[in-house]
């Protein structure tokens, strides 16, 4: 005997958010973009804050720090989208339902 169980789904937590028009499609990918732009602009400015020679901070390159800022960004822009992915089952493309 095949006793198939339907359960609901656990994620998407919200339903009514999908990216199911062009609207919940834009303002999805705005809340991510912020996100991911904030967390960017406070980890350079973290940086430089630990950068400042008159407090015996680091001495990093204006390139070093570009280039710590861009992983930094990377690892936040996977961790926002997966977020986002399990919150309103964004970023399916053409396989959400």
């Amino acid at each position: 005997m095949n006793k198939t169980r339907k359960h609901k789904a656990i994620f998407p937590l919200f339903h009514n958010l999908r990216a199911t028009t062009f609207l919940k499609a834009f303002i999805l990918n705005a809340i991510a973009v912020s996100l991911i732009t904030t967390l960017s602009i406070q980890t350079r400015e973290y940086l430089d804050d630990i950068g400042r020679k008159e407090k015996g901070g680091w001495n990093l390159s204006s390139f070093t720090k570009s280039v710590i800022v861009l992983f930094v960004s990377f690892i936040c822009s996977l961790f926002v989208y997966l977020l986002l992915f399990l919150i309103a089952g964004f970023g399916g493309g053409m396989l959400a339902n």
